[in-house]
């Protein structure tokens, strides 16, 4: 991922490149190869020299975000599909989300052009329950020590107000070490405080929630994967995973 570079605050959030609209519209749509999903899992662990049953599962954070009860990820679709004892799920989200905001804006002031009509990911060993997990997470930027760090934007919070119950669970899965807090005026056209928050103290200040998502995440893992419907399924079928 691009390094996040601080800069002299306060400082003008930079208007988007009207060249980069097409491209923009289509990672907001999800289209690929600028949302390449839990596709890139597969290539990663065959890069590795790995083989697909060394995991019981190969998602993205969108599924176990919707496992943990986040409502707006139980309404995407999800599509699992089996290849011997390993379940790659596919996920396609409910709507799409615009790059021409704030927060996208604060992303090219401290990244710059690096980042501009990319996508960067990170895929993170997870062992829940009795299942090893293969989870993809798309990630924002990097610090100069190579760590992952997140960012955030908000006209309002402040200090450990950016990293709610959700955020919380975002970096435990894509391997965040920190959150960038970008604090922005309240016309959101200026960048005027940044504040770095440790992820793992993040977490801890939210562990009873955490828990919670965890232990719900590990029941309905364990409901879907031995479905049986899903243990019969052949590897030419799909079905469809819902949360109605």
């Amino acid at each position: 991922p691009p390094l996040a570079r601080m800069t002299a605050l306060p400082a003008a959030l930079p208007r988007q490149d009207p060249s980069a609209k097409k491209s923009s519209w289509a990672k907001a749509k999800h289209e690929w190869p600028l949302e390449p999903t839990s596709r890139l899992g597969i290539a990663v662990i065959l890069k590795r020299g790995l083989s697909l049953d060394s995991y019981h599962l190969i998602c993205g954070t969108s599924l176990v975000k919707a496992l943990s009860g986040d409502s707006t990820r139980t309404k995407d679709k999800y599509y699992l599909q089996r290849y011997r004892d390993t379940v790659c799920c596919l996920h396609v989200p409910s709507s799409s989300h615009s790059e021409n905001d704030a927060g996208h804006a604060v992303e090219v002031l401290l990244c710059g052009a690096a980042g501009k009509g990319c996508s960067f990911y990170n895929s993170s060993d997870f062992r829940i329950g009795n299942f090893r997990v293969l989870i993809t997470s798309e990630v924002d930027a990097r610090d100069e020590q190579g760590r992952i760090v997140e960012m955030k934007s908000s006209s309002k919070k402040k200090g450990t107000a950016f990293i709610d119950n959700t955020v919380a669970l975002q970096v435990a899965l894509n391997g965040s070490e920190f959150v960038l807090g970008c604090s922005l005026d309240s016309d959101k056209t200026r960048l005027v405080q940044v504040e770095r928050i440790s992820c793992a103290d993040a977490i801890e200040a939210h562990s009873q929630a955490f828990r919670s998502q965890g232990q719900r995440v590990t029941l309905l893992l364990d409901r879907i994967l031995n479905d049986p419907i899903l243990v019969a399924l052949d590897s030419e079928s799909v079905v469809e995973l819902t949360f109605d």
